[in-house]
Formats: C-alpha cells, sequence, structure tokens
C-alpha cells in the first residue's frame, strides 16, 4: 500500500528460574561456598537473596557473599549478611543492585563465594536464591 510505519521489536526473557542453596552461616568459608555450579541455557543474573531458616543471636556477626559467572565477579550483586538482618525468621534480605557482568552464555558456571568476614557467625542457617532470566 506504500504506508510508511514504525516497529518497535522487543526480546522478553523466555522464563524466569531461581537456583536455591541451603546454607549454614558457621560453615562459609572465605573462597568459594559453591563452585562452577552449570548454569540453564543462556540469561542473565537478575537477583540474589538470602532468607533465614535459623536465626542467629550473637551481636557482631557479619559477612559479605558474591556471586561470579566463570571467575568473573558481577558489578553489584554483594550479599552482606549480619546477625542484625538474620536474626528474625523468614525475612528477606537482599543483595545490592546488580548493575553489570551478569550475562552469559550456553555452558557458563556460576560461583557463589564468601568474600569480607566470611566464616564469621556463631549459628545461623538458611537458603540462599539466585534469580535468573533466561532468554
Amino acid at each position: 500500500s506504500g504506508a510508511i510505519f514504525s516497529v518497535l521489536l522487543s526480546r522478553r526473557p523466555l522464563s524466569r528460574v531461581t537456583l536455591s542453596f541451603g546454607v549454614t552461616l558457621t560453615a562459609i568459608p572465605a573462597g568459594d561456598l559453591v563452585t562452577s555450579y552449570p548454569l540453564p541455557g543462556a540469561g542473565r543474573i537478575v537477583g540474589f537473596r538470602y532468607v533465614p531458616q535459623v536465626v542467629t543471636s550473637t551481636a557482631g556477626d557479619g559477612m559479605n557473599l558474591n556471586l561470579e559467572i566463570g571467575t568473573t565477579n558481577l558489578t553489584g550483586g554483594v550479599l552482606g549478611l549480619t546477625s542484625a538482618n538474620t536474626n528474625t525468621l523468614g525475612v528477606v534480605v537482599e543483595a545490592s543492585a546488580i548493575t553489570g557482568a551478569n550475562t552469559y552464555a550456553p555452558g557458563a558456571l556460576r560461583s557463589i563465594e564468601g568474600a569480607t568476614g566470611a566464616g564469621a557467625f556463631a549459628e545461623g542457617s538458611g537458603t540462599l536464591h539466585v534469580d535468573i532470566e533466561l532468554t
């Protein structure tokens, strides 16, 4: 017909997946807590959080956890666990915003790393959740 018009094409994730890992806070090492876990398909990591199942009670405990794809740290996504934010059953402790280095191709591997203060807790356990959008 000779008509000219604009089209906006956008690609939406096919699905969202949450990988969950049970952890005992006293056993988290300085270094990899989970090493080279295969990621599904291709996608991007979009969230990281902790939910206590056994609360902490000793004051002053704390550590940071971060995610890696291969051996590269994500930009952002640092999960700061403290005795103050893990002492209530069922609370959701969110990591800082993930802002980069979070996309991956098929066959990529992901690690969870204990960073600052790892191994510093006297008690507590819960579940780590990693949210992924598959593309």
